[in-house]
């Protein structure tokens, strides 16, 4: 699971297209409903990376599961 968190944040933080900001936001959004990887999520830099899709794309679709990932993820009870 930590690879697929690092290739996603990688690849966040580079791509243009909507398609692939859809699918970094989308999977970033599904790691998020998982409690036991916040810390990792954060620790990754997958917030950074969120933030960007966030303010950057143009695809409501990915700024919706970028502002869910960062919702999820902000739930946690450390």
């Amino acid at each position: 699971m930590a690879n697929v968190l690092e290739r996603l944040v990688a690849k966040g933080r580079r791509v243009q297209h909507v398609r692939d900001q859809r699918e970094v936001a989308f999977g970033l959004a599904d790691l998020s409903t998982h409690a036991e990887l916040h810390h990792r999520i954060v620790k990754k830099g997958a917030i950074k990376t969120l933030i960007h899709l966030l303010t950057s794309s143009r695809d409501v679709e990915a700024q919706r599961f970028s502002s869910l990932a960062i919702a999820n993820t902000s739930c946690d009870e450390m």
